[in-house]
């Protein structure tokens, strides 16, 4: 991320929409130090886009908390026996959303944007940390869980369409 106010925003919206549509509530977090990806699978949600600007979103969390979210967008029970594919599904549209109104935050109503399709990615315990080492990065905690969140942005150059004297 470029800045402060970028960080915040998707801080801001990835709260907003874990609240407005999963009806979880997080907190801010900054240290990952107590977390253990060993202790059980972690997920990362991709989500690319380009238009006004170029880049992806990234979510990480543990695969039993989509569930949660899943749950919670649904307006059911957990159910524990639902395969790891449901419960992903729920987290994936969580990226969408969140890309949605992070890029629109970012820059606008008027920006158009092309959004590709959520690509969902399980972690191995030794991919979790490499992944954010040297990257910036919000984590919220919800219920004691980490949902991680990684803007990757490139500015589109304009080609100029013609001179000017």
């Amino acid at each position: 991320m470029k800045d402060q106010q970028t960080k915040d925003k998707l801080a801001s919206v990835l709260s907003r929409v874990l609240e407005q549509v999963a009806f979880v509530f997080s907190e801010p977090a900054g240290e990952l130090a107590k977390i253990d990806p060993a202790a059980e699978p972690y997920i990362e949600i991709s989500l690319k886009y380009s238009g006004a600007s170029t880049g992806h979103l990234s979510l990480i969390l543990p695969l039993s908390l989509s569930r949660q979210f899943s749950s919670g967008m649904l307006g059911i029970e957990p159910d524990p026996n639902d395969e790891a594919d449901s419960q992903a599904d729920a987290a994936k549209e969580i990226g969408n959303i969140v890309t949605g109104q992070l890029l629109t935050e970012l820059f606008g109503t008027k920006a158009i944007f092309n959004v590709a399709a959520p690509e969902v990615h399980e972690l191995l315990p030794e991919q979790f940390f490499a992944l954010l080492e040297g990257r910036e990065y919000v984590c919220n905690m919800v219920e004691n869980q980490p949902v991680i969140a990684m803007l990757t942005q490139t500015e589109v150059e304009h080609e100029r369409q013609g001179s000017y004297r």
